[in-house]
């Protein structure tokens, strides 16, 4: 009964939403760099991707490891530095829908690809590949970090990678024809619920540890809610007019 209610807790659901997203990202911008190289006669480069992504994810496991250490090493109010990260979360979460709302389609990381390879040639490949699967995996730790139930979280984070990879292999093999544009809108409209709800939490553990000179009381659970839906209005505005001018910019006109 437990494990269930791990699996239906909003920390799981959140960690899925958050691996399937910043996986997903890494492994459609990985699939069609392959798939340009191979197009293109550069099967020799393939290796060098793969390279980088091996590079990429030793870095995210290290940075797990830092991020680990240095939270143990910390002796501040656990509500303070839980307070503290979720709402820096929730900050970079909202930098990340504004540029994720704009590179959202394959036409869009296709053209990435094709731009990497004529400026970085070869070798730098694999930098760029270590380099995008490490700020994936970055992020993934950090919007872990800022859940509640971290062990939850973490379970759910895995899933979303598995479910991340198996899209990914379906739809380059072949197997799968999906829509990674309604794919990636549900995932962003998930995240954009996360980053509110992190912004609303972290506000009410920074008042628990007294950071803010408040105390807990009516006003400042309604503030809380403010927080949340303010969160939900402004960043969900913004990244709407960011994904219409993205769509008017990468269409073709008469």
């Amino acid at each position: 009964m437990a494990a269930w209610d791990a699996l239906l807790s909003a920390s799981f659901l959140a960690g899925a939403s958050i691996g399937l997203r910043e996986c997903m990202e890494a492994v459609l911008v990985v699939g069609l760099l392959i798939s340009y190289l191979s197009k293109t006669n550069r099967h020799e480069s393939v290796k060098l991707v793969w390279w980088g992504v091996a590079a990429g994810i030793a870095l995210s496991i290290a940075t797990v490891a830092v991020v680990f250490a240095v939270f143990d090493a910390l002796s501040v109010d656990l509500e303070l530095f839980e307070g503290v990260t979720m709402v820096f979360a929730a900050v970079i979460l909202a930098g990340v829908l504004m540029h994720l709302v704009r590179h959202q389609g394959k036409s869009e990381l296709e053209s990435w690809a094709n731009h990497s390879y004529g400026r970085y040639d070869t070798l730098g490949i694999a930098a760029v590949t270590a380099l995008c699967v490490w700020r994936e995996g970055a992020e993934t730790v950090l919007f872990t970090m800022a859940l509640g139930d971290v062990a939850s979280g973490s379970l759910g984070v895995f899933v979303g990678i598995a479910a991340a990879a198996v899209l990914g292999w379906g739809l380059f093999s072949g197997m799968m024809r999906v829509d990674i544009r309604w794919v990636f809108r549900i995932t962003n409209a998930s995240l954009l619920l996360f980053g509110a709800y992190l912004m609303s939490t972290g506000f009410h553990e920074l008042v628990e540890a007294g950071f803010l000179g408040l105390e807990e009381t009516t006003t400042t659970e309604v503030a809380r809610t403010a927080l949340f839906f303010a969160y939900l209005v402004l960043i969900g505005y913004t990244a709407m007019k960011a994904s219409e001018g993205s769509s008017r910019t990468s269409s073709p006109t008469a």
